[in-house]
C-alpha cells in the first residue's frame, strides 16, 4: 500500500509539474510577421507586419534596419509601432513598407524580436520566415511596331487652375487701371492756384499818424472828465510812437531818461523842441507814478506844444518832377 500511494504521490506532482510548464509555455510571448500581398510588381509596395503577443508587459525592442531587410529589398518607411489590445491580449504592432525593382524570389528569415522583462531578464523570439515574389511587366513580344509619344490631353482650365495662372497679370492690370484713374482724376481736380495781387498800402508818415491820434485824444476830453492820468498817458504814448517812427528811435519801451541820452547823441531834434518834449515827459510819469496832478492850463499847454513838436519835426514832402513842372508853367505865365 506505501509503495502504491508514492507512485501516486509521484504521478500527482508529475501531472502538476507538466500542467504548469504547459501553461508556463503557453504564456511564453510569441511574434508573428505577415505580408500583406506575397506577389508584386517592380516598384510597387508591400507591408511587413509583425506582431507580438506580449503577456508579462515587457519591453519590446524590434530590429533596427537601415535601408534594407535583404539584399535588393528595401525599406521606404519604418512606421512608429502601436499598441492593440485584442481580446485582452496585448499585442505590440510595428510595419515597415518594404519594395523591390529586381524581380525574383525572396526569403525573409525569421526576425528576432528582443524582450527585456521587469525583472531585468532578456529574451529573444523569432517570427516565422515570409516568402513573396516580384515580377516585371509582361511585354507582348507578337507586337514589333514602336508606338509614338502620346500627346497630353488639353482639358480646360478650371476656376482655380485660371486664377493660378492669370492671377499676377490681373493684380498688375487692376493697379495700372487704379493709378491711371488717380492721375486724371487729379489733373482734373487739382486747384490752379490763385495768385493773389496784394496791393500794397502806402505806409502812412509819421506826423499824419501822430496829429490823427492827437486829434482822437482832444476830442475824448479826458482830463476835462478828471481822467487826468489816461490823458497824459496817451498823450505820452503819441509823443513816444512819433519818435519812433520819425527818428527811430525806441521812444515806447525806453524810460524818459534814456531818451534824453539818446536824443543827446542824435541831434536829430532843435535844442528847444528837445527841451520841451523831455519837460513833458518829465512832468506825464510824474502823473503816472507820483499822483502830481498840473494845473488845467497845463493840459492845454501840453497838447499845443505836441501839436507843435510834431508839425515842426515832420518830414516835407518833396514835389513830384510832374508837379514841379507845373508850377514853373505857372510862375512863367505870370511873368
Amino acid at each position: 500500500m506505501r509503495i502504491i500511494s508514492k507512485i501516486f504521490l509521484l504521478l500527482l506532482i508529475s501531472m502538476f509539474v507538466v500542467k504548469s510548464h504547459a501553461q508556463t509555455s503557453l504564456r511564453m510571448p510569441q511574434a508573428k510577421a505577415d505580408l500583406d500581398t506575397t506577389l508584386l510588381l517592380i516598384g510597387d509596395h508591400v507591408t511587413l507586419q509583425i506582431d507580438v503577443e506580449n503577456y508579462d508587459s515587457a519591453f519590446v525592442q524590434f530590429p533596427v534596419y537601415t535601408d534594407t531587410i535583404i539584399k535588393n529589398v528595401e525599406i521606404l518607411k519604418d512606421l512608429p509601432f502601436d499598441t492593440i489590445d485584442d481580446n485582452g491580449r496585448s499585442i505590440i504592432r510595428k510595419r515597415y513598407v518594404l519594395t523591390s525593382f529586381d524581380s525574383g524570389y525572396y526569403y525573409i528569415n525569421p526576425i528576432a524580436v528582443m524582450l527585456r522583462h521587469k525583472s531585468n531578464a532578456v529574451d529573444t523570439i523569432y517570427t516565422n520566415p515570409l516568402f513573396f515574389g516580384v515580377q516585371t511587366i509582361q511585354i507582348d513580344s507578337a507586337e514589333t511596331r514602336v508606338a509614338d509619344i502620346k500627346l497630353p490631353l488639353d482639358t480646360p482650365l478650371t476656376i482655380k487652375e485660371f486664377f493660378q495662372e492669370y492671377m499676377p497679370y490681373l493684380i498688375i492690370i487692376v493697379i495700372a487701371l487704379i493709378i491711371v484713374f488717380l492721375v486724371l482724376w487729379f489733373l482734373k481736380n487739382r486747384k490752379k492756384k490763385i495768385v493773389e495781387i496784394v496791393e500794397e498800402i502806402p505806409k502812412e508818415e509819421a506826423h499824419v499818424v501822430a496829429l490823427r491820434e492827437l486829434d482822437l485824444l482832444s476830442e475824448k476830453k479826458y482830463w476835462q472828465k478828471g481822467q487826468v492820468k489816461d490823458y497824459y498817458s496817451k498823450l505820452s504814448e503819441i509823443l513816444r510812437r512819433y519818435l519812433e517812427l520819425r527818428f527811430e528811435i525806441m521812444a515806447l519801451e525806453s524810460s524818459t531818461t534814456d531818451i534824453s541820452q539818446i536824443l543827446k547823441v542824435k541831434k536829430v531834434i532843435e535844442k528847444e523842441l528837445q527841451t520841451k518834449l523831455l519837460e513833458f515827459l518829465e512832468t506825464a510819469d510824474l502823473v503816472k507814478f507820483a499822483k502830481f496832478e498840473p494845473l488845467a492850463s497845463e493840459h492845454i499847454k501840453y497838447l499845443e506844444q505836441a501839436y507843435d513838436f510834431v508839425l515842426k519835426t515832420k518830414i516835407e514832402a518833396i514835389p513830384e518832377p510832374e508837379e514841379v513842372d507845373s508850377q514853373n508853367d505857372e510862375s512863367i505865365k505870370s511873368n
